[in-house]
């Protein structure tokens, strides 16, 4: 999965409410989005969970709310 230059936003998820990857994708690619205002009870704005296939640049990463867990990112 690739992502460039995207806004994120506004999205609500029980984990991962902005972005949400499992181990099924070999590759995870953001680089220059904007991932802001997104809900959820774990890991608000980024989860993923997989192996070391994550390459993550130069991104805005605000605003997010989790009710539990991290209000931005939790990788596994």
């Amino acid at each position: 999965m690739t992502l460039t230059k995207n806004t994120i936003s506004g999205n609500t998820a029980s984990s991962g409410g902005g972005v949400y990857s499992t181990y099924y994708y070999s590759t995870v690619t953001l680089t220059n989005n904007t991932i802001s205002g997104n809900t959820a009870e774990n890991a608000a704005a980024v989860y993923y969970f997989g192996n070391d296939g994550k390459d993550f640049k130069y991104n805005t990463i605000t605003g997010n709310k989790a009710t539990g867990g991290s209000d931005s990112c939790t990788i596994w």
